[in-house]
């Protein structure tokens, strides 16, 4: 109900999790095609008997207001066209649908759709045993008509859209330039489907790789019993490749294949072959197909089988699709492809599967013509609890050096924890990483009894073929921490960083940063000593004085936390001050802002002054360092020359560090104008302590190009323009004055 275009706020109702929750009463499917042939094709017969009379020459222009879109729009006779041509399909489509049983219950189907349990089978096609059967073939046969003034329609209105020599861009459909070509081969598509009107007609043998052949006479003639040429379907819902009752539906596609189907749709074929092998196989052997195939490695398996012996095997692809075939047997009977095992790959790698009479066409043969070598092992928890999932990767130690290289040779745990390295030659000594932080677990590289990151710590094995030993691999749960992080005056802190330490060694064992609500939980590694201290530190530019739980100002002070291996630790929050801010203006000794200039803040640790803060001036000179604690300061202004060299000046435009004047900060407060002036000619660019012919080359091969801040880009704006060239002619005439 409704006819306003403009206020159409019609909308499904819904669940609590975004699935269409139909009303008590809701139509069944009968009362939707009901509605179609009596209340919306009366509208369509209207609304062509109104556009039959149309003239060729109708030109409208709708408002801003009335198009809805802020602008005008032209509706002229190609438009006009192009309308009678869907209403003409519209009106086919619906009677050609009403003329098969479609009753089904709509609010009994559509749940099970949207919760992804729906049968083909079991929920449709058992229970509604006419679905789709032919009830008025002669009102399917009645719509040629329609299809055909359709696709007489819509040739009319492309040939009067391109013919149209009057300005394009406001007209309400036009055709983009760079699309006429993909425009002209659907003209020929639909005229090739006109043709089958009349007789079988050859689809796309101007342009498509696969013409095809139609005829869709025999179809208005004898309108289709669906039901009857459906395939079959498996519980997947897949289509079951060669189960058309009929492939050219009744000569609607005279000549069609199985096989033609299996390739338009993707269906499965069986991949048949032969497992060969001149060794002695004490195993069953397993052959598997994968979808993919990296640095030497399969990946995503497809389908397998299992074969008692050397012989033939059957797998089962897409037809279209690309698969790595391999085989291997199962030596040891542990269910997995480890060291001692037999295997192969497929000499015909890549196989590319196409059907023929609904198999592979051509067999694909694997020979087993080798041992494979390598290390296994299992992971456990330290509950002796199996671990899957884990990320497992060989390395050798480079010789004489203190780093690994990786092989590329990985695998993953299965249900048991078992993992093996597969492809390592035999008798090469090999260390083993873990990941497994995203799992939970402690992770690096694998020592004999714990994790390390340094690799000549780690525990070396040597790859073998038959009889390779296991190694036990212990995994420590992760500590995990929760909390969060707010100003001093409640606010979240969003952003912050949270730094865990161990509490003895004061070694980082994690970080973590807040969300906007200034709540932080991550895992960290586990602490040697048993306890931890905990750092939160504001973003950058926050100003916050960053803090040790609880309340704390340092490491020394900070209050040790227990944490056992496994730890949760929960609810460690911080309240984190603003602290005091320097802020300041530099310039150079021409008086013009000094930009880009590194400002260092030191502050005084009893027995030695150490770097505590910093930040730069802007493109005006301006700086600001935030977040300080109350106490005196050191400032350093530092200009970095393009030669290497450096030009460092003290407040109060003092050159010795031991002779600045300190500046004085109290916390929450600011002190400002602490400036400073850098004794240096902007023109010398090339830190010569001179203007020369070289400074002047640097800066003209800058001139109006965008680039980053660099030489002869004073005022850091990001390229060199009139602005810079102002400011070298002042530098050229203090230093002709010097």
């Amino acid at each position: 109900d409704g006819r306003d275009l403009y206020e159409w706020d019609v909308e499904f109702p819904e669940d609590e999790d975004g699935y269409t929750d139909l009303p008590d009463g809701a139509p069944a499917s009968t009362e939707y095609l009901h509605f179609l042939e009596t209340v919306v094709i009366p509208e369509i017969d209207g609304a062509l008997e109104n556009l039959n009379i149309t003239s060729a020459s109708v030109s409208v222009m709708l408002t801003p207001d009335e198009t809805g879109m802020g602008e005008e729009v032209e509706v002229d006779y190609g438009d006009v066209l192009i309308y009678q041509a869907a209403l003409h399909a519209l009106r086919a489509t619906i009677r050609i649908t009403g003329s098969y049983d479609v009753d089904f219950s709509v609010a009994d189907l559509l749940p099970l759709v949207q919760a992804g349990t729906f049968s083909i089978n079991d929920d449709l096609l058992t229970p509604y045993i006419n679905f789709l059967k032919l009830l008025t073939p002669e009102q399917a046969a009645s719509s040629e008509g329609d299809v055909e003034q359709s696709i007489d329609g819509y040739l009319a209105a492309s040939d009067f859209i391109r013919a149209e020599t009057d300005d394009q861009e406001d007209d309400f459909i036009s055709f983009d330039p760079e699309s006429l070509e993909d425009e002209a081969e659907f003209r020929n598509v639909l005229q090739d489907i006109k043709n089958s009107l009349s007789g079988p007609a050859l689809i796309g043998d101007w342009e498509l790789e696969n013409p095809f052949t139609l005829d869709m006479s025999v179809f208005f003639a004898n309108p289709l019993d669906a039901r009857a040429y459906l395939p079959e379907f498996d519980q997947d819902n897949n289509i079951v490749a060669c189960s058309w009752p009929d492939p050219t539906l009744n000569g609607i596609i005279p000549g069609y294949t199985q096989d033609d189907w299996n390739e338009l749709l993707s269906t499965s074929v069986p991949v048949t072959g032969t497992v060969t092998t001149a060794y002695s196989v004490n195993g069953d052997i397993h052959v598997e197909s994968f979808e993919d195939y990296w640095n030497g490695w399969f990946e995503s398996l497809a389908d397998s089988t299992v074969i008692t012996s050397p012989g033939d095997y059957t797998i089962i692809a897409e037809t279209g699709s690309t698969i790595w075939l391999r085989a291997w047997s199962d030596e040891d009977g542990n269910g997995m492809l480890s060291p001692g095992d037999l295997y192969g790959e497929a000499e015909a790698n890549p196989v590319e599967v196409e059907s023929e009479n609904c198999v592979h066409h051509l067999p694909v043969d694997i020979e087993l013509d080798m041992e494979m070598s390598g290390i296994q092992g299992r992971i456990i928890d330290t509950d002796g609890i199996p671990v899957e999932g884990i990320m497992v990767s060989a390395g050798t130690i480079e010789q004489g050096a203190q780093w690994c290289n990786f092989t590329g040779v990985y695998a993953e745990t299965d249900e048991n924890g078992m993992f093996a390295l597969n492809g390592i030659p035999e008798g090469t000594e090999v260390i083993i990483a873990v990941s497994a932080f995203a799992q939970g677990y402690s992770d690096g590289l694998w020592t004999g009894d714990g994790m390390t990151d340094v690799c000549l710590e780690a525990a070396t094995y040597t790859s073998t073929g038959a009889g390779s030993p296991i190694v036990h691999i212990t995994l420590e749960r992760l500590s995990r921490i929760t909390g969060t992080v707010t100003d001093e005056f409640g606010n979240p802190a969003a952003m912050a960083v949270v730094n865990i330490y161990d509490a003895l060694s004061e070694s980082l064992l994690g970080t973590g940063v807040t969300d906007i609500y200034g709540y932080y939980d991550f895992l960290f590694l586990n602490a040697l000593s048993g306890s931890i201290k905990v750092e939160a530190r504001g973003s950058d530019d926050s100003g916050l004085i960053p803090l040790f739980y609880d309340g704390k100002p340092g490491m020394d002070q900070a209050d040790p936390l227990n944490a056992a291996p496994g730890a949760e630790i929960w609810n460690i929050t911080f309240s984190l001050p603003y602290g005091g801010t320097i802020s300041g203006h530099v310039e150079f000794s021409d008086n013009l802002p000094a930009a880009g200039i590194s400002v260092w803040i030191y502050a005084d640790f009893g027995d030695y002054w150490g770097w505590v803060s910093g930040s730069a001036t802007d493109s005006n000179g301006d700086y600001e360092v935030k977040g300080l604690y109350t106490g005196n300061y050191v400032l350093e202004f530092t200009r970095y020359l393009s030669n290497g060299d450096q030009l460092v000046m003290y407040y109060r435009n003092r050159t010795d560090f031991y002779a600045a004047d300190t500046v004085s900060v109290i916390i929450g407060e600011v002190t400002d104008r602490i400036d400073s002036t850098m004794p240096v000619l902007l023109c010398d660019l090339d830190g010569r302590n001179g203007f020369d012919d070289q400074d002047m080359r640097t800066f003209s091969t800058g001139l109006g190009t965008d680039c980053c801040a660099g030489p002869g880009d004073f005022d850091a704006d990001g390229d060199i323009d009139g602005q810079d060239i102002f400011r070298m002619a002042r530098s050229v005439a203090a230093s002709s004055s010097r």
